[in-house]
C-alpha cells in the first residue's frame, strides 16, 4: 500500500467514526483528489535524438553552394539553381534560392530588407582546426576575424558568407581553460 493509499484509508476510517455530515465527506473528497494529484508523477517530456538542419535563403543559389563546397568542404549532389542541400559530417544546410518563395513566406524577398542572419551567428565545430584553417585561407576567401582563443578555452574565427551569414568556425575541444573561463556561447 502506498502512502496515498494509506492516507485515502484514514480519511474514510474517520468518516466511519465520526459520522461526519455530508459536507465534511465532500471536503474529504477535495482532500482525496489533492492528495492523488500530489502523488502522481509529472508526465514526462518522451526523449528524442534531434539533429540539426536548417535553411538559408539566398540571392544566387550557386554563389552560395560554391562558398560552402570550396571554401567550407561541404559535398553536395544538386545542381539546381533553386535549392541545393549540402552536408558536412551531421550539418545539414538547405541552400534555397529567395525569389522562389511565395510572397506570403516570412523569408520572401518583399520581408527580408537589409542583411542576413541579423542576430544569429552560425557555429561550425570542426575537428582538425588548425588543418580547417589553412584551407579556408588557401580558398583566398576574405576572414572577418582571424584566429582568437576565446574565454571560455576554444580558439575560432568568423567569416560572412556571400549573403551575409555570419558563421564563427571553432574547434571542438578546448585548451587548457583559462582562470576565470566562461562556458561557450
Amino acid at each position: 500500500m502506498g502512502d496515498a493509499d494509506f492516507r485515502i484509508a484514514l480519511l474514510f476510517a474517520a468518516m466511519k467514526v465520526n459520522r461526519l455530515s455530508l459536507l465534511c465527506a465532500a471536503a474529504l473528497l477535495v482532500v482525496i483528489a489533492e492528495i492523488r494529484a500530489a502523488d502522481t508523477p509529472p508526465a514526462k517530456t518522451p526523449e528524442t535524438a534531434m539533429a540539426v538542419r536548417f535553411e538559408l535563403f539566398v540571392k544566387n543559389c550557386r554563389a552560395s553552394v560554391d562558398f560552402y563546397t570550396r571554401v567550407l568542404g561541404f559535398s553536395t549532389d544538386s545542381t539546381s539553381d533553386t535549392y541545393a542541400p549540402i552536408r558536412n559530417g551531421s550539418v545539414q544546410i538547405g541552400i534555397v534560392l529567395q525569389g522562389t518563395l511565395p510572397k506570403t513566406h516570412h523569408f520572401s524577398p518583399q520581408n527580408l530588407q537589409g542583411p542576413k542572419g541579423v542576430g544569429t551567428e552560425i557555429v561550425l565545430e570542426v575537428d582538425n582546426f588548425d588543418a580547417f584553417y589553412q584551407h579556408v585561407l588557401s580558398s583566398g576567401y576574405p576572414v572577418g576575424e582571424e584566429v582568437a582563443l576565446r574565454l571560455w578555452g576554444l580558439r575560432d574565427f568568423r567569416l560572412v558568407d556571400p549573403d551575409g551569414y555570419y558563421l564563427r568556425i571553432t574547434e571542438k575541444k578546448p585548451r587548457a581553460q583559462p582562470a576565470g573561463a566562461l562556458a561557450p556561447p
